[in-house]
Formats: structure tokens, C-alpha cells, sequence
């Protein structure tokens, strides 16, 4: 095929899933550079092919394209951008990026509208995983409504997929529908149609264990009321000491769909969190983490002293993912051709975009630990700019986020 027709091929797929998303033909124009007019040929064209119907039929195209479109639709800037900053990981997140409309909207319904335009394509994401975990926050509780629209519920396939929560509660005033096992089981009822028989709950598991239980003797007896929690047991493989004892559900999924916490808000910390005490290791956290992605993120360069006190209160105490899992879950993705999804991170403002790009040249990172980033074009723009300017990168911790996106901080709780 000369290139000439393959860039042909290329756009009569991107349009087609475009329009599948319900961009209009200018939006699709402007994304790929080509007239009005074109774009309603190669539409017209993909619907005669039968790739354009109700929906965009990724199984109709040939092997190896899906990427390719996913790839232009996206923004090769982006993508090409990402994965030059990205050359020491074993492989460079594949960023999506979706539009959270005029920010005069405010932030709450621009979440909203980042999660409508979203939903379809992490709906494919989940209906690729057997297996697939998630962990908590605003937004993923945004995606879910959005994925939730459009009246009773039926199956999205014929194969069950188990979902289980990846974080236990927090024990805070946040609201209880965007806790981990929540989110996890009506996203289960959502994809199989119904709650299956056997599922899952971290209810009664604290997401990390209150820092006034300081004596040994305490932290042990309250690792032996989570180690009795049969789900904690099923999806950890870990025994009433908090040790690996054995696989769990955790090792073999396919797919872990999280969302982000800065440094400036660690672990969901805000007005109404409690997950760590007031005046203890919370005013400290942020020089000693970049943020949280479902899991703590150390600083590099810590001192001995500051790693003993990172890892005593507050990774140790930690119940749910590890960056282990995150680690594991990337690899898999990665050797399996990324037919599974891996590790997808939801983001949505400006800035989760700082705390993703030092995440990205971490060294706790390393080799990798997200395989795709499901974004708003603010994050995008940020973290262009951040990647591409060197003094940005410097002055960043100074530089309070727009009041636009810190407003929206407050109203997904901390936790994006």
C-alpha cells in the first residue's frame, strides 16, 4: 500500500471514531488537518466499509491499526512529545485526551463533561480486561455516572468480568459513593448486567491505619481484624500480619483504573479527610511524597531518616495497592502486546499534571507504571508545557494551580 493511501485508510478510521464520539465534522477537520468536505467522504466511506454504525467497530479494522488511530486522534504532539520524556521507562504512556469544555462552565460540570466525552473509550478499556481493579476519588465516580447513562442495565458482554476495589475506605466526611468498593460493584453490576454472586468488599478495611494506633501490640491486633475480611484475604493474597502469603486477585489483573493525588493534597487530604491526623506526619507528607496514585510516590533523594519515617507511618500502614502491583499490572500489559489495558490513570486539571510529571522521572517509577492516561486538555497543556520548559520545571511547587482547577480540587475531595 503506497503511503499515500495508508494516510487515506488512517483517516477514514480516525474520522469514523470521531464520529463515534459525536464530534462534529469541524471538530474532526481541525484534529486531523483536513478540510470539512473530506471528512464527510471518508465518513460516508466508513459507513459503506461497515467500520461507522450506531458505534465506532474497532474489530473491523486491520490488526494493528486501532493503535494507530487511537494515536492520531489523540494528538501526535502529545503522544510524540511523551514518549521522547519518557526514553529511560521500559515503555511511554499512551495519553487519550478528552475535552472538559469552556472552563466559564465551572469546574463541576467540566468534570462532568470530561467524563461524558471519556466513557466511551475506557467502556472499551474494561470490556478488554477479565480482571480489573480500581481504586477511589471524584472522578472515576464522575466516569461511572457518565458510564451509568442511558436508562436499566443490561450486559455490556457476554464474559463476566470481575471487578474488585483496590483501596479500603477512608476514614473521612468524603462522600460514600466514590469509595473504592462502591465504585467497584456498581461498575460490576453495570458491565455483567447484575452484582454477580461472588463479589467483592474492603468495607470494613481502613485505607490506611490511623497513626494513634502507635504500639506494636495495637498495629497488630488491628492487622489481624483486616487479615479476617475475606475479600482483603481474596484480593491480596495477605495473612493477619499483613504479610504476602500466597497469590491473590491483585497479581493477575488485567487492567488497574486509578485516579491521582498531589503533593499539595496527599491521599485525598483536604478539609474534610481524616485519613491522617492533623499536626502528625500529614504537614510533613508533601516534601517527602510527589502525591499519590493509589499509592504513595516517594520523593528521590530522601534521607535515611526521612525514608524510615515514610515508610513506618505511612506506607506501612497503607492496606490496599502497592507500587509493586502498579509495576506488576504495567509489565503485563506491556509483554502481552497491550491487549489488556494495564494501568490507566485518570486525570483531570492542571494540577495532577505537575505531580504526573514527576512521577513519570521518578526514580520509584522506574521501569514504568502507567500504561495509559485517560486526560482533559487542560492536563494535557500543562504537561506539555512542564515537559518542554525547563525553568517551568523548577518553579513548579511555587505555582499555585488556576482557581479554576483548585476549585475543582475541592470538589472531587482531594482525591482525582
Amino acid at each position: 500500500m503506497s503511503s499515500r493511501k495508508k494516510l487515506e485508510e488512517i483517516h477514514r478510521y480516525c474520522a469514523a471514531y470521531l464520529a463515534a464520539e459525536d464530534r462534529t465534522q469541524m471538530e474532526i477537520a481541525e484534529t486531523l488537518k483536513i478540510s470539512q468536505a473530506a471528512v464527510s467522504r471518508l465518513i460516508k466511506q466508513a459507513k459503506v466499509e461497515g467500520v461507522l454504525s450506531v458505534k465506532f467497530a474497532s474489530d473491523k479494522l486491520p490488526a494493528g491499526v486501532m493503535d494507530e488511530v487511537l494515536w492520531t486522534c489523540t494528538g501526535e504532539e502529545y503522544n510524540r512529545t511523551l514518549r521522547e520524556f519518557t526514553k529511560h521507562l521500559d515503555d511511554a504512556p499512551r495519553m487519550r485526551v478528552f475535552s472538559s469544555g469552556d472552563p466559564q462552565v465551572g469546574p463541576r460540570r467540566m468534570i462532568e463533561t470530561f467524563a461524558d466525552n471519556a466513557a466511551p473509550y475506557i467502556r472499551e478499556l474494561l470490556l478488554s480486561c477479565g480482571k480489573l481493579g480500581v481504586t477511589w476519588g471524584g472522578v472515576l465516580r464522575a466516569v461511572l455516572n457518565s458510564l451509568q447513562k442511558g436508562g436499566a442495565s443490561s450486559r455490556w458482554s457476554d464474559r463476566q468480568v470481575d471487578v474488585v476495589p483496590l483501596a479500603g475506605d477512608p476514614q473521612s466526611e468524603d462522600p460514600a459513593d466514590t469509595g473504592s468498593s462502591v465504585i467497584a460493584n456498581e461498575l460490576s453490576q453495570r458491565i455483567n448486567g447484575s452484582l454477580p454472586e461472588v463479589h467483592y468488599s474492603l468495607g470494613m478495611v481502613p485505607a490506611i491505619i490511623p497513626e494513634d494506633f502507635s504500639s506494636e501490640k495495637e498495629l497488630a491486633v488491628i492487622r489481624r481484624l483486616i487479615g479476617k475480611v475475606r475479600s482483603y484475604e481474596q484480593i491480596w493474597g495477605r495473612n493477619e500480619e499483613g504479610h504476602k502469603a500466597k497469590s491473590g486477585i491483585v497479581d493477575g489483573l488485567d487492567g488497574i483504573f486509578t485516579s491521582v493525588g498531589t503533593a499539595r493534597r496527599p491521599l485525598g487530604r483536604g478539609r474534610d479527610s481524616q485519613l491522617l491526623e492533623p499536626g502528625g506526619i500529614i504537614r510533613e507528607l508533601p516534601k517527602l511524597a510527589y502525591g499519590d496514585i493509589g499509592v504513595v510516590i516517594p520523593r528521590d533523594n530522601l534521607g535515611s531518616d526521612q525514608e524510615r519515617r515514610l515508610e513506618q507511618e505511612v506506607i506501612s500502614r497503607w492496606t490496599g495497592l502497592t507500587i509493586q502491583d502498579l509495576k506488576a499490572c504495567f509489565q503485563r500489559a506491556l509483554k502481552g502486546g497491550l491487549r489488556s489495558p494495564g494501568v490507566v490513570v485518570i486525570c483531570f486539571g492542571e494540577d495532577r499534571a505537575d505531580f504526573v510529571f514527576d512521577l513519570l522521572r521518578s526514580q520509584a517509577a522506574r521501569p514504568g507504571v502507567i500504561n495509559r492516561l485517560v486526560v482533559d486538555q487542560t492536563f494535557a497543556k500543562r504537561l506539555l508545557k512542564r515537559i518542554n520548559g525547563p525553568t517551568n520545571a523548577s518553579n513548579s511547587a511555587k505555582r499555585p494551580a488556576s482557581s479554576q482547577v483548585a476549585r475543582a480540587a475541592s470538589i472531587d475531595r482531594g482525591r482525582g
